[in-house]
């Protein structure tokens, strides 16, 4: 709250200033420096071809430091491929977030040029919806978070407002359902031994038919490169159709290769590390209304692409297909631990794809 506000003064303790002016002061104080690059040549020393190799550093700017200020970087995200917007990235956040977008509102209140600039820190911001489609927009009142829909016309929900605590315990309670109960847990491991019995016989078969693919795919290779000319003359295949099929079995290959290496953990590795995956998600769960605002959102986005709420409750919810295969076990008929066993493979390669951090 303190950092660039008209009444702090500026301190080397608390990092407070007046100004950027005063900030930039400091952090030259401090020996911010800016990256060591070598220095323009003279046009004398481009024409008598002297190089440069020393490099050196310069104090920070007002702009540099501005910059640094203004830079999401520092809370986790990376430009997207646009580069226009930003996008989470996999990179451990370095401040807070909150702190992060604190800090643009006291930039926004000294800056006389732009009227604007991005909207306020809320945990749950763009990532909850109403019924009937409109999204809940956060609002401060009292000291407390809450959300507004600006619902349309006949819609069923009859609690436009909603505390930030509905959407903590809605999101509490999918994770859950995304890990294994005590009963299920004793269930699996009662099942273990018979259970990564037929894994194993299973996942044999599964590398037998992708030994057989790989066979057959080199084949049509083999066949391809020694009768290239005769096919190209009879007009069987046009040079851009020929190559197009060389790269089709070409990339069926490496896909192959990317299966067999999901082959290389034994079955007993791979359930240790989706009932790994399991305890961390109940963990961050029983801890999830403490965490930091940052948190609550990053673990949102990682378990949802659509979460919805109606009158309070939890009416509907997407959950990322990472995540899709843990929630399918309450849809089956068969139990959990047979379910798990059955699909252990495809299970472990779609949680291994699974960025843990906002858990771990």
């Amino acid at each position: 709250d303190n950092i660039i506000h008209p009444k702090n003064s500026c301190s080397t303790n608390g990092v407070l200033a007046r100004s950027l002016t005063e900030l930039t002061k400091w952090a030259n104080a401090q020996g911010l420096t800016t990256k060591p690059k070598r220095r323009r040549r003279t046009k004398q020393e481009i024409l008598m071809g002297v190089e440069i190799t020393e490099q050196t550093s310069k104090p920070v700017s007002k702009s540099t430091v501005e910059c640094i200020l203004k830079n999401r970087y520092y809370i986790g995200m990376i430009r997207d491929d646009s580069g226009e917007g930003w996008m989470l990235g996999q990179h451990a956040p370095l401040i807070d977030e909150e702190i992060f977008w604190k800090v643009q509102d006291r930039l926004k209140e000294h800056c006389v040029t732009v009227q604007y600039m991005d909207k306020q820190f809320f945990s749950y911001r763009g990532i909850v919806r109403c019924s009937c489609g409109r999204i809940y927009s956060p609002y401060l009142k009292k000291g407390h978070i809450y959300y507004n829909s600006k619902c349309i016309e006949g819609c069923a929900n009859q609690d436009k407002n909603i505390g930030e605590d509905v959407i903590v315990a809605a999101v509490q309670s999918v994770m859950d359902m995304v890990h294994f109960s005590d009963e299920e847990l004793a269930e699996i491991e009662a099942g273990a031994q018979s259970g990564l019995r037929k894994a194993s016989r299973e996942r044999d078969k599964a590398i037998e038919d992708l030994n057989t693919r790989r066979s057959r795919i080199n084949g049509d290779l083999d066949y391809l490169k020694e009768n290239k000319v005769a096919l190209l003359r009879e007009k069987a295949y046009t040079p851009s159709a020929f190559n197009a099929e060389q790269e089709k079995l070409v990339a069926e290959l490496k896909e192959i290769d990317a299966l067999y290496g999901a082959h290389t953990e034994t079955e007993e590795e791979m359930l240790d590390y989706i009932l790994t995956v399991s305890e961390l998600v109940k963990n961050a769960s029983l801890l999830y209304k403490h965490a930091t605002g940052q948190e609550k959102r990053e673990i949102a986005h990682m378990l949802f692409s659509e979460l919805v709420i109606e009158n309070e409750e939890l009416a509907f919810y997407k959950a990322k297909e990472e995540f899709a295969p843990l929630l399918k076990r309450h849809s089956v008929q068969i139990g959990s631990a047979h379910w798990l066993f059955s699909e252990l493979d495809n299970v472990f390669m779609i949680l291994k794809e699974v960025s843990l951090q906002p858990i771990v």
